[in-house]
């Protein structure tokens, strides 16, 4: 395993075993060249440094067989599981893609996800590991929309999106038209609570309220991160196709 992905894998195993917490701080060793001071972020938009599915399924496939493959506590049961295609987006409060959240399956059974970044401004290809099923985020949807048109009765919900509003905090984000206008609203429902979640940045911890992790990215950050990212992907590229078929295993 490659030096700085072994550093990285100790960081995640820490907050695996806790996957309540959830939250992995992957600051890893840079050059100082790569800052940019005085930066504006407008040079470096999320947008621009977009990652692909297919490539955030690779990262995950081998950082799980990476795992796997030198006995990573926690993870025992992943010998043999397979991370499955077709993650679900998760986008920010703007609408950007922030996660992919890949559902990692064994024996047909949903035993966990691979929260991996939608964009090289997050910094590492992980962001975090749940050791639990997957939310069932239809239902999700559906209640949302429920909520929606009871608070919006002459509004039609024209899109719903899976939204991280206050990391790790989910919900969905629904976008309403007014029939026989061209004004629109977005509220924003809570998973768990099915509560309207304030459309405002809280002032004090526990406050709900929306807030993006792009937006505590400081522009200063973005160059250095968008270069952690880029020096996983040479680790994962290194793997042999045959290795990349979502099985994970600690055979070579």
């Amino acid at each position: 395993m490659n030096q700085k992905i072994g550093k990285l894998v100790i960081v995640v195993v820490l907050a695996i075993i806790i996957p309540s917490v959830g939250v992995i701080s992957l600051n890893q060793d840079t050059n100082d060249d790569n800052s940019v001071s005085g930066a504006s972020q407008d040079d470096y938009p999320v947008e621009d440094f977009y990652v692909d599915e297919d490539t955030a399924w690779r990262h995950a496939v081998v950082f799980a067989t990476d795992w796997v493959s030198e006995d990573t506590p926690g993870l025992e049961d992943w010998d043999g599981a397979e991370v499955q295609k077709d993650p679900v987006t998760v986008y920010d409060i703007h609408g950007k893609k922030l996660f992919y959240e890949f559902t990692v399956t064994k024996d047909d059974k949903a035993i966990g996800e691979m929260e991996m970044a939608a964009s090289k401004v997050i910094g590492s290809s992980l962001h975090r590991v749940i050791l639990s099923p997957p939310l069932n985020r239809e239902t999700a949807a559906q209640k949302a929309m429920e909520v929606a048109e009871k608070e919006y009765p002459n509004y039609k919900i024209s899109s719903t999106k899976t939204v991280c509003y206050s990391y790790p905090k989910e919900g969905v984000m629904v976008t309403l038209v007014k029939q026989g206008a061209k004004e629109e609203k977005t509220i924003i429902i809570d998973t768990y609570t099915s509560s309207v979640v304030p459309l405002k940045e809280p002032k004090e911890e526990g406050e709900l309220g929306a807030w993006s992790i792009y937006d505590k990215i400081p522009a200063e950050e973005r160059a250095e991160r968008v270069e952690q990212w880029n020096e996983v992907a040479k680790h994962v590229n290194e793997y042999k196709i045959s290795k990349m078929f979502g099985v994970i295993s600690k055979q070579p």
